[in-house]
């Protein structure tokens, strides 16, 4: 599993073989959270037409509308694998989590 998108403080894309999933920080006020989702064949499919802005789209659409996805999102044991993946790319590649001001 490997990053292969990140918009800051945002979301995350990560590949798994044939899988894509979408890791979006969400959340209101004091109370974060992330909704992961694996990619269906349309929003692949969408990805490979329009590139990265696809993406951050997808994830203000996840965003703006948890209650869709909540239900939508992959297993505990994937979502650890995913969150692991991030925090080993954000060391290896020297990005905060929180933006210093």
């Amino acid at each position: 599993m490997n990053v292969v998108f990140y918009s800051f403080n945002f979301c995350y894309l990560l590949k798994n073989e044939d899988q894509y999933i979408l890791d979006v920080n969400s959340g209101s006020g004091f109370v974060g959270f992330t909704i992961s989702i694996s990619l269906s064949k349309d929003q692949k499919a969408a990805y490979f037409e329009h590139g990265n802005s696809y993406i951050e789209e997808l994830a203000e659409h996840v965003h703006q509308h948890q209650d869709m996805y909540l239900e939508c999102q992959i297993d505990q044991d994937s979502k650890k694998k995913v969150h692991s993946t991030i925090l080993k790319w954000q060391k290896e590649n020297n990005v905060n989590a929180i933006k210093p001001p």
